[in-house]
């Protein structure tokens, strides 16, 4: 397994890129969609993507098996503010249906954390849905720390369905040894 930082979404990348956020939403992810999601929307998720690589606020990794993407994570930031420029959120932390409980979610974690710090980003902010114990203990047993939580957060469904989400932070590089 290999695990690439991604400059620019090509086609073939791209293509790649929306099969594995389908999938992530098809299960239920809390990845900031409502199912079902569509071909288009997907592809239009990728290019706003693109488009923020390209002006340089954040880093896309993606785990690759045998040439083909099973994961991805991704690190947000803003350059607007210039008392934020030492943090930045993780976001969209998705893994293949197939490949999931191998271990792949916690090295793309370590993995955007040493890309984080090596552009002086040491708080790394995150939030996922309230209530996932998979998403908790990873995020718990690699040294994010939980905040708090929000009910009602996020659309679940078409319905009227909602869930909470919960916030976690991390200290890296030096700032970690100040708390």
């Amino acid at each position: 397994m290999d695990i690439v930082s991604i400059n620019s979404i090509d086609d073939s990348i791209k293509e790649q890129l929306v099969n594995l956020l389908i999938d992530g939403v098809e299960s239920k992810a809390a990845i900031g969609f409502v199912y079902p999601l569509s071909r288009e929307k997907a592809i239009e998720f990728w290019d706003k993507v693109n488009q923020e690589l390209k002006v340089g606020t954040k880093i896309l990794l993606v785990s690759k098996i045998e040439g083909s993407i099973v994961g991805t994570i991704q690190c947000s930031w803003t350059n607007t503010y210039s008392n934020a420029k030492h943090r930045c959120e993780i976001q969209k932390l998705i893994v293949h249906t197939t490949h999931r409980k191998k271990g792949i979610a916690k090295l793309l974690l370590k993995e955007i954390e040493k890309y984080s710090l090596s552009i002086g980003k040491e708080l790394l902010i995150l939030d996922t849905r309230s209530g996932d114990p998979v998403t908790y203990n990873l995020y718990k047993s690699i040294g994010y720390i939980e905040v708090g939580s929000i009910p009602y957060f996020a659309s679940e469904s078409n319905v009227g369905e909602y869930s909470g989400t919960t916030i976690f932070y991390k200290l890296i590089g030096n700032m970690s040894t100040k708390n």
